[in-house]
């Protein structure tokens, strides 16, 4: 399956200089809603999240909702991703300012959004939930709508946090005397920016090397469960992933004492450049590093902080080709790979690694060396005895060094 695009061309009105008169700006949100997290979907629309056989018809649907979506979105002309099941939504859209907007409004009112108290005339409010972020309807290439069984697969069959209040909300200018921060984003994600306290906090980070969310309960089995309680500062790109995550380890360790970032990386990126903006705060405060990775062809956000600080361009990765140090996003140039690498533009043409795209005896693609690599630290030589493996060529070693690696969770702090 292709993976999400990481470059985009802009080919509508956004595209036009500012002073053209048929420019016109554009925004892309990204929200979502558990619908039995607080503020809870209220009665008779909470049917939707249990419904049973016995349960008399009704129009707030499953059906409903992800018709409602489809209808507002093509009258608007917007793109995007939405992903709509029993347990919420998780909704990403691109489009022009003015129906961005008309968009907004027609949410409020459904159903679908009833007891989160928002208002049109409240921008605060409704900026914190819709998190709007420069871009335009180029940014997806189509409208992708689906009914799934979950909005965010954490792969755990039917998985419900049993207790939502177990986890604490945290804002932007919160946090700063937690013991751990958790990274609950892919590797690809954490490689090109991350939280990185203050030096004098000496908070370690946790980064794990997944490649999908649905890894996440199986390296918290393997790498979290044996440690001795701690105290917990977990965050991802918009907190969807936090909501989930976050309370099903509580349930697994309840000693834990586990916050998350409300609304997430984009959360605070829109927090601490208005705290910037009105003189509250310098750029050189800030904790993040890096570049926030998105989930669209504009491939990845950095801080935007205008005449009073300074443009969030800091790199913290290197290229997967010469070493330097860059953040600009490529892919692996096998068809059929797709695999996420930060590369300069001299680089672009590069494969993951050497192997890479070789077939093994059966003629079948086995998994490449550098993604072994990155499993073997994550489940050690036991774990790895499902995935399947390709023979080295005569003459050629692999740098995995089973023998050597340290799969305890000190080799995952960084």
């Amino acid at each position: 399956m292709p993976s999400d695009p990481i470059t985009y061309t802009c080919t509508c009105p956004a595209s036009l200089p500012p002073d053209d008169p048929s420019h016109e700006s554009g925004l892309v949100l990204l929200f979502y809603r558990y619908f039995t997290s607080p503020p809870a979907l209220p009665a008779p629309y909470s049917a939707i999240t249990s419904p049973t056989a016995s349960d008399p018809p009704t129009q707030y649907t499953l059906h409903s909702l992800h018709a409602f979506q489809k209808f507002t979105c093509e009258t608007l002309a917007l793109t995007g991703k939405l992903r709509i099941a029993k347990e919420g939504f998780n909704i990403t859209v691109a489009g022009s300012v003015c129906s961005i907007n008309r968009y907004i409004a027609a949410c409020i009112s459904h159903w679908s959004f009833a007891g989160l108290s928002l208002s049109p005339d409240d921008t605060e409010g409704v900026n914190k939930f819709f998190k709007p972020t420069p871009g335009c309807a180029c940014v997806f290439s189509h409208l992708n709508i689906r009914v799934t069984d979950e909005i965010t697969p954490l792969g755990l069959t039917n998985y419900a946090p049993k207790n939502w209040d177990s986890v604490v909300y945290l804002n932007g200018e919160e946090g700063e005397t937690q013991t751990l921060l958790l990274d609950i984003r892919n590797h690809y994600e954490s490689r090109i920016g991350y939280f990185s306290p203050s030096p004098s906090s000496q908070i370690p980070t946790i980064k794990p090397q997944i490649r999908r969310f649905s890894q996440f309960p199986a390296f918290v089995k393997k790498h979290m469960m044996d440690a001795a309680p701690k105290t917990i500062y977990s965050y991802c790109t918009g907190g969807i992933r936090c909501e989930k995550a976050t309370r099903w380890i509580k349930e697994q360790k309840p000693g834990d004492r586990i916050f998350t970032l409300k609304g997430g990386i984009s959360a605070y990126m829109a927090w601490f450049e208005g705290e910037v903006r009105a003189g509250r705060m310098r750029g050189e405060e800030c904790l993040w590093r890096g570049r926030e990775y998105v989930f669209d062809g504009r491939g990845s956000l950095g801080l935007g902080l205008g005449e009073n600080g300074v443009e969030g361009r800091e790199k913290v990765a290197r290229c997967h080709g010469c070493g330097r140090v860059e953040d600009r996003l490529g892919k692996c140039m096998m068809e059929g790979c797709e695999l996420v690498l930060v590369v300069c533009e001299e680089c672009n043409d590069v494969k993951c690694c050497e192997d890479c795209g070789e077939m093994n005896e059966k003629g079948r693609r086995g998994i490449c060396s550098c993604e072994r690599e990155r499993e073997l630290s994550l489940w050690g030589p036991e774990g790895m005895k499902s995935v399947q493996v390709k023979t080295p060529k005569k003459g050629r070693k692999y740098r995995n060094n089973v023998d050597s690696i340290d799969i305890k969770l000190s080799k995952m702090i960084c």
